[in-house]
């Protein structure tokens, strides 16, 4: 996994700009997380929904690789 920062801007109102660059197993990585705090998330507004099946298929996530992918 490769991520490279190309560069690094700092704002006058403390943000920043930066321009990265990625293989495929990083962008991979970096959707997963999202996705994973996403569902963190969505879960600490509303666990009613939640349901132990769910809790299994978390517990997956990510160890297959790149099946499925490109």
């Amino acid at each position: 996994m490769i991520i490279t920062v190309k560069s690094f801007n700092e704002n006058e109102d403390g943000g920043a700009d930066c321009d990265i660059e990625m293989d495929s197993d990083a962008k991979r990585y970096l959707i997963e997380q999202g996705f994973i705090s996403m569902l963190n998330t969505a879960l600490d507004k509303n666990p009613a929904w939640w349901t132990e099946e769910d809790e299994k298929r978390m517990d997956i996530v990510g160890q297959n690789g790149n099946v499925g992918y490109e």
